[in-house]
């Protein structure tokens, strides 16, 4: 779980800065929190430097009929400054000028936005506004961006944006990233079971998918890690064998193993039982994994599931 977090934050952190991500890899060693917390003090560093000059600019804003400040923003400031200065303005008077400029404007501003200090700008944005912005982001694959979103936006804004979406993929990217995995339950929430069936076959298409879903799974509440860990058992075997070899290849069993154990003993048996599953190598990697306590207890759900060999491995 740690080293999916880590890996999140990395990208995040060489997004913020304008960065190659594989400059920043070897931080992905560190613990998740910690790379947050150095890319929140780099966040305030940004914002700070030149408050001085971008506060007599949002001063001059206030003073500008809103047709005009619009003009401005999108001809003279561009998206970085306007980032920079939304803040200031005030929600009010930075809401009614964004409303006048274009979307694909806007999704330049979000590319600097910092939505912690733009939280009322944001709520206060219509929704349709929302959907086309959300529109152009996905298409430019600015899923670290429109993550950073979800915290600040209204659970009806956010339900308007997945309905526009008929793609699971850029929701499942969106997801990985989210600033407060707390809220993975209310997103899952949002999604009815067909959507969810598909979510998971989509994830299956590759190995960086996968380690997506697990990493969303891993915050989900029991309910909800058994309902995906149930639509899991179902896929056929030679899927679930895909599974596995991404586990495998990834050293993601720490957080694969909580997922089927929270799934119900048919469907535990049914993944425990794939060929690809029980081989030596797959014993190993998953007795390592349990050296921490918390896949030591899976473990021990699902001892009862297991066939003989496995169980002779791992007693």
């Amino acid at each position: 779980m740690s080293t999916i977090a880590s890996r999140a934050e990395v990208l995040k952190l060489a997004r913020l800065l304008g960065a190659d991500e594989k400059g920043f890899a070897f931080l992905a060693e560190h613990d998740a929190l910690a790379i947050r917390a150095l890319r929140e003090q780099m966040t305030a560093q940004l914002y700070d430097d030149g408050k001085a000059l971008l506060q007599k600019v949002a001063a001059a804003t206030k003073l500008t009929p809103t047709s005009i400040s619009a003009v401005i923003a999108e001809k003279a400031l561009g998206p970085l400054l306007c980032a920079r200065v939304a803040s200031l303005v005030g929600a009010e008077k930075a809401i009614d000028i964004s409303k006048r400029l274009p979307a694909p404007f806007l999704a330049e501003v979000c590319l600097h936005l910092d939505p912690r200090r733009t939280a009322d700008i944001i709520r206060g944005t219509p929704i349709e506004q929302v959907i086309a912005v959300s529109k152009i982001l996905q298409a430019q694959k600015e899923f670290v961006t429109m993550a950073r979103f979800v915290d600040a936006l209204t659970p009806e804004a956010i339900k308007a944006v997945i309905n526009a979406t008929p793609d699971e993929e850029p929701l499942l990217r969106t997801a990985v990233f989210a600033e407060n995995p707390a809220l993975h339950n209310e997103l899952v929430s949002y999604l009815p079971k067909s959507r969810l069936k598909s979510l998971i076959a989509k994830a299956t298409v590759d190995a960086e998918l996968w380690s997506a879903a697990l990493s969303l799974m891993s915050h989900l509440n029991p309910q909800w890690k058994g309902e995906l860990g149930q639509l899991t058992s179902e896929l056929d075997d030679a899927t679930l064998a895909k599974i596995v070899a991404y586990s495998q290849a990834q050293n993601l069993w720490a957080v694969q193993l909580p997922v089927i154990a929270a799934t119900s003993p048919a469907g535990q048996k049914r993944m425990l039982a794939s060929a690809a599953m029980n081989t030596l190598a797959v014993f190993d990697a998953m007795a390592e994994a349990a050296k921490d306590k918390n896949v030591a207890a899976a473990l021990k759900t699902l001892k009862p599931q297991m066939p003989a060999a496995m169980q002779a491995r791992l007693g």
